[in-house]
């Protein structure tokens, strides 16, 4: 079992370049810190970065957004 933790964060980086590259310092911090596991970054667009969107995968646990 994991934890999810989504965040929403806000910045005035810019351009969409400088946001990446904030994105990879984060990233970078996470990893020197003593969590388990850091995935990688990804990116999305569109209709991806609509949780309620997506075509669950097998094997994915189903929540229910109905307070979103």
């Amino acid at each position: 079992m994991g934890l999810t933790i989504h965040y929403d964060l806000k910045s005035d980086a810019g351009t969409p370049e400088r946001a990446r590259q904030l994105v990879e310092e984060l990233r970078d911090a996470a990893l020197k810190s003593p969590f388990a596991e850091v995935g990688a970054v990804v990116e999305f667009t569109g209709a991806e970065c609509d949780f309620r969107s997506t075509t669950p995968r097998p094997g994915d646990r189903q929540e229910k957004y109905d307070d979103y």
